[in-house]
């Protein structure tokens, strides 16, 4: 079975990266293993073939850049256990996902945690949007009953994000080995294809995949659109109610301005009677 993987995770908190892991693609590790090198010149082994353009521009450095210029400063929180898909162009041939945790009503504050993974296209959509909300959760509150991980090493966020894909590889082997049982017991291997059961099923599961991205897509898309409707709506009320307090502000002048003119009328009529009687009782 093809092996999937992330190429990237990065989580930050208060504006600074704390962690972060890369996985080399080309390289010659085993799946699941995510390797994280500040030295990005001695990070790349020897490929199995050669790479393109793209994927040798592929590297920590790059993909942290991106992050900072392009995610972080577009970032809207997260709420409930949701992934968001960032729609703007990072990468050619690479999707980019994050999600929030900690938030205080629906704020960002600087014990919020965001989580950003970083994929090649081909990679089921269901892997990163599951990864993030795995750890989001193990950020939340850790289910082993111990207290939430911070994920401020490499170390540790490595070794989750590790776990996590080799889970999601073992829940798609199970489903292909049961696709076959299925098959084997419905009599779909009777035609003189006995020898290729896995082929067969691989081909069935990566159906399976495609219809899966395809539901994906159009939900992500749908919660883009309502994601940006709230922005919009926020905008709106927040221009709401800046415009209510601009009114108030403006009520309040022009009631002190008009009072202003109403007691320089007053003290100009009385100065004006006084004068008068003054020169009254002057020519009595």
């Amino acid at each position: 079975m093809k092996q999937f993987n992330v190429s990237y995770v990065e989580v930050i908190q208060d504006n600074r990266a704390i962690s972060s892991c890369f996985y080399q693609d080309n390289a010659n590790v085993n799946y699941g293993s995510i390797i994280h090198d500040d030295n990005v010149d001695n990070n790349f082994r020897e490929p199995a073939e050669s790479p393109s353009a793209v994927e040798l521009m592929a590297t920590p450095n790059m993909f942290h850049k991106l992050i900072n210029d392009v995610v972080v400063p577009n970032v809207v929180p997260v709420l409930g256990n949701k992934v968001t898909k960032v729609s703007m162009h990072i990468l050619d041939g690479y999707d980019c996902y994050y999600t929030t945790s900690d938030t205080l009503n629906g704020s960002i504050t600087k014990d919020t945690k965001l989580f950003v993974c970083i994929n090649k296209i081909t990679v089921p959509k269901i892997l990163p949007i599951r990864l993030l909300s795995e750890l989001k959760q193990l950020a939340e509150s850790n289910d082993e009953g111990g207290e939430p991980l911070s994920f401020d090493t490499d170390e540790e966020l490595s070794l989750k994000v590790g776990g996590i894909i080799d889970q999601f590889r073992e829940d798609l082997i199970s489903y292909r080995n049961k696709l076959i049982q299925d098959n084997e017991a419905n009599g779909n291997y009777n035609n003189g294809r006995e020898g290729n059961h896995y082929q067969d099923t691989d081909e069935e599961l990566n159906e399976v995949l495609k219809i899966m991205n395809d539901n994906i897509d159009k939900f992500l898309k749908r919660q883009e659109k309502i994601s940006l409707l709230v922005d919009k709506t926020s905008l709106l009320n927040s221009s709401s109610v800046n415009f209510k307090k601009r009114a108030v502000k403006l009520k309040n002048k022009m009631w002190w301005q008009r009072f202003k003119n109403m007691t320089l009328l007053f003290f100009s009529i009385i100065f004006i009677i006084g004068v008068i009687l003054m020169f009254y009782y002057d020519f009595i």
